[in-house]
């Protein structure tokens, strides 16, 4: 059966065709599943994938079989070959072939409309020698043969040939086309890798995109056959990605598996923000990539269906992110700082280029698209006095222009994290998605941040089903680095005082509304200055004015709350014993909340507009986030994307390992273990204890670039995680047992499991053991350097050392729960839990230790570690200090961190191994 041909206007102005193969039978026995039609062209802006330039017409899906069409006036037989071979510097048949110089470069966003309406697409690239351009001429209208079934094509442009894509899985077939029967010459590609089916998207996709690769080398055959095919072998240099991104046709011969390491990680396509399409037939979602020579990620939006078929790169810029579909599925809007500032800019699934809705001078963070579609809301930093952009925008540029960069500080919080604040606000504003007017300020003269600067994110603002009113977070209290009290205000979307619907000393966050419009579902932290409170879930009755707490007998922390469409479910998940599933509840007191997706690491979940369907990103610490899909009871759950399986097939780690010991007073606790790649239990491995921040986090069986587990162990550690007391996901009876307690319980854990772990596992040897931590864990660190010698080394990166001075955080909060009161109301448990009062224990024990720190680390100071590195070189004690001027808390630029990561390792290498 064939379909029926599609058309229409590409962004080059001529007309496109396809045909589609619905149910064909290629010669293997494998199904083709609607066609694809790519054809040779003589023209700039043309896709290389072989010696010639192409043009690409594609509909629906295709796995990997190239068979043959017939072409009416084609003449590309033996002396044609032949003359390839000469161009190409081989006169005899069976010679390799000199490997073809491929350069493919991303296709325009304009380049990419109409696929999702008539099931086609043009996409254009070049290659890089200009005289493979004119090896198919002359055809003015061609024969296509699917299955036993030929259909004419008209040829679109001079010099096309045409060839399909069928079958699955098997090696793929092109031929170029011969005379009438197609038989003369083949070239064949033999892909020795495939991600799983190589398959375009389905009517309904609006943007595609191919790309090309020269990243391994490949191996294709020429054939000369009549019927019987007689071989001469071409090798070339290149593999190329067929088709929107991930799913790339690489044609090389598998290389063995080895060790991973930075190289490997930092090649890695990092998955987040994932966003559901209303219909539940896509996903929208963001993709960076470490750029090593630039020093940044390079992120850009790319969408895949739910359906599973490969996914596709959207934007180009390498700075944009924050996806977010209208209503009706036509239009994506997002952040991007490509011209400058960030700014909120449209990309019509239906094509064009995306263009800039707002320009503010301010920029714009954090979007949200209206359910009526008539409305986009977002925050920009503003003068809070200003009342427009140009106030704004000369503020700026006086501040710009004034030779004295003092910071002025006459309130706490000053600065942030790594950023000081100077007087601007976070406010929020609408546009009308149209265009038709400038935005508006919400929160105009507000004096407080929407949402809150210091632990808030794109959760805490949301629409009402009926796009009049939005509901925000906001911490009103003037002292706010010492306060958690963030509360839920109410304001219409016409302009109006905002409204407190809020009152509790804890924080208020994340709120949502239920479909009906009856209900604002939120998460809650009740006990006042503590952010490590459980996050409870709590119902507002819009109507009533009353509110419900519905979570108080769950003792996990709920996060990421959703409602099901008919306002009956609240979905969210939250972390348990290394991972985070999904729950469901009814919206109701006293339900109890149901794991639906359970045992696994899962994170930003989005639901169709229907609740059939949710996806999130799924994450262990053997696989970088991707992005999964399921059905809303947790049934049919499936991988959507496959970003980085090419590099991830090439190297070798092994899953974690769980354990539970008694801790302190006999308290059970849980930890992991990673045993090196090409383990051999009859050796014995050095011992390398990693030390989790926080303090009230916990190890996660999840993926991460900083501190990654898999990396250590690669290079002959075992690796061990321990979650002590304070880690959450363990009930909050367990977390809060490190307040006031830092070097207490919390130490005697980590020393517990280090001891259960070398009478269960007889590889470890226990002379060769390092421990090593960030932050919190950074304080572990400095506190078992003063505390025992049991370690060869230790690395403490940006750890607290005095917890006096360490009052110079941004946070106030945190250490005035932590030690229960101020440096002077409680000067006790300042000194007691400090490593510095026992600084005269480092020149006994003389662990050599590597500190690290950022100068622009607002939350622990760097001089922390500075502070520790005086008293270690005083004392006589190998160390080495490490500052990265440009890093805060976490170091994330590429280069610093393959500094950071050498260095770690050589410091190990030095003392453990």
């Amino acid at each position: 059966m064939v379909a029926k041909t599609g058309s229409d206007v590409s962004p080059f102005g001529e007309k496109r065709f396809v045909r589609r193969a619905a149910s064909n039978v290629a010669a293997d026995g494998h199904r083709a599943k609607r066609a694809a039609v790519i054809t040779l062209a003589t023209r700039e802006n043309a896709v290389g994938i072989f010696l010639p330039t192409f043009e690409v017409k594609l509909s629906r899906e295709f796995y990997g079989r190239f068979s043959c069409f017939r072409s009416a006036r084609s003449k590309i037989n033996a002396p044609t070959v032949a003359k390839i071979r000469r161009r190409h510097g081989e006169q005899a048949r069976g010679k390799v072939f000199r490997r073809s110089a491929v350069k493919l470069r991303s296709v325009r966003e304009s380049n990419l409309g109409g696929l999702l309406r008539h099931g086609s697409a043009n996409f254009s690239d070049t290659v890089t020698d200009a005289d493979n351009r004119g090896l198919a001429g002359g055809v003015k209208k061609s024969t296509a043969v699917v299955g036993d079934d030929p259909a004419t094509f008209p040829a679109s442009g001079n010099g096309k040939r045409f060839f399909k894509i069928a079958g699955e899985k098997s090696a793929a077939r092109w031929h170029e086309i011969s005379g009438k029967d197609c038989s003369r010459v083949t070239i064949r590609f033999r892909a020795a890798e495939w991600s799983k089916r190589f398959r375009l998207l389905d009517p309904a996709m609006k943007r595609a995109k191919m790309r090309g690769s020269v990243r391994s080398v490949a191996a294709h055959h020429v054939f000369k056959e009549k019927r019987s095919m007689k071989v001469f072998h071409v090798r070339c240099g290149f593999a190329i990605s067929l088709l929107l991104g991930s799913a790339l046709f690489v044609c090389a011969q598998e290389t063995a598996k080895h060790p991973i390491t930075f190289e490997d990680i930092i090649k890695l396509h990092r998955i987040a923000e994932p966003q559901m399409s209303a219909d539940g037939k896509w996903v929208a979602y963001t993709v960076s990539t470490p750029d090593m020579e630039a020093n940044r990620g390079v992120t850009n939006i790319w969408v895949a269906p739910t359906s599973g078929e490969a996914a596709m790169q959207l934007t180009q810029s390498g700075h944009d992110s924050s996806p977010v579909w209208s209503p009706d599925g036509k239009t994506l809007a997002f952040l991007s700082s490509r011209g400058g500032e960030s700014q909120v800019y449209l990309l019509s699934m239906e094509g064009g280029e995306a263009h800039a809705l707002t320009k503010l001078s301010t920029g714009a963070d954090i979007v949200k698209w209206s359910p009526d579609g008539k409305t986009i809301a977002f925050t920009s930093s503003v003068y809070p006095d200003c009342k427009d952009d140009e106030c704004n925008k000369k503020r700026d540029e006086e501040k710009e222009k004034n030779k004295v960069k003092a910071h002025v500080a006459e309130h706490l919080l000053y600065r942030h994290w790594t950023h000081w604040n100077e007087g601007k606000r976070g406010h929020l504003f609408v546009v009308p998605a149209d265009g038709s007017a400038a935005p508006r300020d919400l929160t105009p003269g507000a004096n407080y941040d929407v949402p809150p600067d210091e632990r808030s994110g794109p959760g805490d603002i949301n629409f009402s089903p009926d796009g009049k009113e939005m509901c925000f977070t906001a911490v009103t209290d003037k002292m706010e680095a010492s306060s958690t009290n963030g509360d839920l205000f109410i304001v219409p979307v016409s302009g109006g005082e905002p409204k407190r619907i809020t009152t509790q000393a804890g924080f208020d966050g994340n709120p949502v509304y239920s479909p009906d419009g009856k209900f604002i579902a939120y998460h809650a932290q009740l006990t006042p200055g503590y952010e490590a409170d459980r996050w409870r879930v709590l119902l507002y009755d819009r109507a009533a004015g009353r509110i419900e707490n519905l979570t108080e007998t769950f003792d996990r922390s709920a996060d990421e709350l959703a409602w099901s469409p008919d306002s009956k479910t609240i979905y969210f998940t939250a972390e348990d014993e290394t991972q985070k599933p999904v729950y469901a509840m009814a919206a109701r007191f006293g339900a109890a909340p149901k794991q639906i997706i359970a045992n696994t690491y899962n994170t930003g979940v989005s639901f169709s507009a229907d609740g059939k369907t949710l996806v999130f990103e799924r994450t262990s610490l053997t696989m970088p986030a991707e992005i999964f899909a399921a059905s809303s009871d947790g049934s049919n759950v499936r991988q959507i994307t496959h970003q980085n399986d090419s590099i991830l097939s090439s190297v070798e780690m092994n899953a974690p390992e769980t354990f539970w010991f008694e801790g302190a007073e006999g308290t059970k606790v849980q930890a992991m273990l990673i045993r090196p790649p090409k383990f051999d239990a009859t050796r014995k491995y050095p011992l390398l204890v990693l030390l989790h921040g926080g303090p009230q986090t916990m190890w996660s069986n999840a993926w991460g670039y900083r501190w990654n587990a898999q990396v250590f162990s690669a290079a002959g550690y075992v690796t061990l995680m321990i979650n002590r007391r304070g880690s959450t996901g363990y009930g909050q009876k367990f977390t809060d047992e490190i307040t006031n307690d830092w070097g207490g319980k919390a130490y005697i854990d980590v020393m517990s499991g280090v001891d259960f772990a070398l009478k269960k596992y007889p590889f470890l040897d226990e002379s060769r053991m390092a421990a090593a931590g960030g932050s919190y864990g950074g304080y572990m660190a400095d506190w078992i350097a003063t505390h025992t010698g049991r370690f060869k080394a230790i690395v403490s990166h940006a750890g607290v050392y005095d917890k006096v001075s360490m009052y110079a955080t941004e946070e106030l909060w945190f250490e005035e729960h932590d030690m229960q009161g101020t440096p002077w109301s409680n000067p006790e448990s300042y000194k007691k839990w400090a490593p510095v009062t026992y600084a005269g224990e480092l020149g006994k024990f003389k662990t050599p230790t590597l500190v690290i720190c950022g100068e622009r680390d607002y939350r622990v100071p760097y001089t922390q570690s500075l502070e520790l590195f005086s008293a270690l070189q005083r004392q006589g004690v190998p160390s080495k200090l490490v500052v990265f001027p440009d890093e805060g808390h976490w170091v994330l630029k590429p280069q610093n961190a393959q500094f950071w990561y050498k260095t770690f390792l050589d410091w190990l290498a030095e003392y453990v191994k």
